[in-house]
């Protein structure tokens, strides 16, 4: 993961966080690489002790929140 070019972009937030550092990677990698996302930008939430990606999935569109999580990991809406 360290190695990967990415990395840079969200090293703070893994450090920080790192028992969510391999969900965030990946979906950090997803939405900018394979989705190709529009004005990607990380945002810390320390309320919740996690970060937030957001995006827009075209520039014309309105920006969208993605709470990356483990599959195992329950989350609640209600922050």
């Amino acid at each position: 993961m360290e190695s990967h070019p990415t990395y840079k972009d969200v090293q703070a937030i893994c450090q920080k966080y790192p028992k969510l550092a391999g969900s965030f990677f990946q979906v950090y990698n997803d939405i900018l690489l394979s989705q190709g996302w529009k004005d990607v930008k990380v945002i810390d939430v320390e309320q919740v002790g996690r970060a937030v990606i957001c995006g827009k999935r075209k520039a014309d569109e309105p920006e969208l929140v993605v709470v990356p999580c483990a599959l195992s990991e329950s989350i609640s809406i209600e922050w």
